[in-house]
């Protein structure tokens, strides 16, 4: 067997669910990791964004690919990203504990979004960044 072959045999395969990439924004002074399928709804900003050559080797994109180089989200509050985050992964937000808070199957947060003003916030990113769904839960 050639090495070629021999090489693409030990390589290890990502599972088609259960591997995650994930996309790291900075917001005010705030890190935010979410998974990066959410950022990549046809005909948003960031899809057409994700698909510009990045300065790594190859092209590869480096910005947002871990704390020390988060995409910068200048002009944006913090508040208002986290509530268009809510929106965005809604399921995903109802189960994730806080920060230090061990992971327990039956949790449930039970706050969501829920002042005007991060409305308003979901309203204007969801429109800026062209996200109809999100924009339509802010409009109902």
């Amino acid at each position: 067997m050639d090495t070629a072959k021999l090489f693409q045999l030990n390589v290890p395969q990502r599972d088609d669910v259960f591997y995650v990439d994930t996309i790291t924004f900075k917001v005010e002074n705030t890190l935010f990791r979410v998974p990066r399928c959410g950022f990549e709804a046809p005909g948003c900003f960031f899809t057409t964004m994700f698909t510009l050559p990045g300065p790594g080797e190859q092209g590869v994109q480096i910005e947002g690919s871990d704390d020390a180089h988060p995409i910068l989200l200048e002009g944006i509050q913090q508040s208002h990203f986290k509530a268009f985050l809510k929106v965005l992964y809604p399921k995903l937000y109802k189960c994730l504990p806080a920060a230090g808070v061990p992971y327990n199957e039956t949790y449930e947060r039970k706050d969501s979004v829920d002042t005007y003003s991060d409305w308003i916030g979901v309203l204007h990113l969801s429109t800026q960044w062209d996200f109809p769904k999100a924009c339509a839960s802010a409009c109902s």
